[in-house]
């Protein structure tokens, strides 16, 4: 019988680690979504909000945090949602929960929903951190991703 040759475990250990650095830069990179976003208004018909975004379980969702009054604007933090779908309808604005059910993807978050509480329609969403982390590109879809609209949050500082 031959004696086995010593193999040097170091190529292993390297493969090893930058396996699991991939795996944390993923889980940082994820992370990154928490927080508040700031989300303008298009038109006098659409709510600009900060929403919170944050993760339950497996999934992500967010929360109407406060309603950004403005002039051209009809909505207040106390604005019941009288076009929105149950349960949300006659909910207030504030606190109100407009996205639900997103999953972690390679290319940030997917195959969640999102409200638009200016006229009561969901939409099926996906997020997508942008320069650096200092914004959000979420869109809104109805059946395929190309027939849809996309709108860029922006980091909401305190």
């Amino acid at each position: 019988m031959k004696p086995l040759k010593r193999r040097s475990l170091l190529p292993c250990l390297v493969a090893g680690l930058s396996g699991w650095s991939a795996v944390l830069l993923a889980a940082d990179t994820h992370d990154g979504f928490a927080g508040d976003w700031y989300s303008p208004p298009d038109d006098e018909d659409d709510v600009g909000a900060i929403i919170r975004l944050h993760k339950s379980g497996a999934t992500w969702s967010g929360h109407i945090v406060q309603v950004n009054p403005s002039s051209r604007s009809k909505y207040t933090n106390d604005t019941p949602c009288e076009v929105c779908p149950p349960p949300q309808k006659g909910h207030i604005l504030r606190g109100l929960q407009i996205t639900w059910n997103l999953k972690e993807s390679s290319d940030g978050l997917d195959s969640g929903e999102i409200l638009d509480p200016g006229n009561g329609k969901v939409y099926h969403c996906s997020m997508q951190l942008i320069e650096q982390g200092s914004k959000l590109q979420v869109r809104g879809y109805v059946g395929l991703s190309l027939l849809g609209q996309t709108q860029v949050w922006t980091r909401h500082k305190k």
